[in-house]
């Protein structure tokens, strides 16, 4: 089996692609648990019970961003930004996994230093159940 690196990888947001992406973080699911310690617990040990609600997280990227040319990616994400309804995520994996989830942005910003490029940061909250396939 080969290693799998971020090389490759894409993102779409309601069927568009969006360019210049050089970070992913995400899907970070998690899951509720609580908290059934007792006295009579075994080794003084706390025990806990997974609830049945799921949480597929976010997926945060970091794109370049790029005024001169009205960037696409610029643009779909303000597009997407301002839907008030979920849209269709969709992580591909060089190796074509995939990972699918509805989900909207939640946050959208702009990294601009002194000596490097201009970037924008975007946060995507999930919504359902994700499959990766």
């Amino acid at each position: 089996m080969s290693d799998v690196h971020g090389h490759g990888t894409t993102l779409s947001i309601g069927g568009d692609t969006v360019g210049e992406v050089f970070n992913i973080s995400g899907p970070n699911r998690t899951r509720a648990t609580v908290d059934t310690t007792s006295f009579s617990s075994a080794s003084r040990t706390r025990e806990f019970i997974a609830l049945r609600f799921r949480n597929e997280g976010e997926i945060t990227l970091d794109l370049k961003y790029n005024a001169d040319e009205a960037s696409d990616a610029a643009q779909i994400l303000r597009a997407a930004y301002l839907e008030d309804d979920n849209t269709e995520i969709i992580l591909t994996l060089k190796n074509s996994e995939k990972f699918t989830c509805d989900g909207h942005i939640t946050a959208i910003g702009h990294q601009i230093p002194l000596d490097d490029k201009v970037t924008q940061s975007v946060t995507i909250k999930l919504s359902g159940k994700g499959v990766w396939s």
